[in-house]
């Protein structure tokens, strides 16, 4: 199911060590230290150390690593207008 757009998103984040994401549309890339998923949200990075994927069903969003996870942190799909210096240089 690709470019699937699930409506719920969640993240369940339990000691630190565990993840619960709803709303996940593809794993885009994942070794032990970084993941990288697609939600209709944009792109959402996983950093740790030895994460593991335990479970991803694309068919309705759900998503579960395991790991020392230290991050996560959120990607916008949005464009920017650009910054400060961008409208002061037009």
């Amino acid at each position: 199911m690709d470019n699937a757009i699930f409506n719920d998103h969640t993240i369940i984040l339990s000691q630190r060590n565990s993840i619960d994401i709803t709303g996940i549309s593809s794993v885009i890339s994942y070794d032990d230290e970084t993941l990288i998923l697609e939600s209709n949200y944009g792109k959402i990075t996983i950093k740790g150390q030895e994460l593991h994927i335990a479970n991803f069903n694309n068919e309705i969003g759900e998503f579960k690593a395991n790991g020392n996870i230290h991050g996560i942190i959120y990607v916008s799909t949005e464009k920017s207008n650009g910054g400060f210096f961008s409208k002061i240089l037009r």
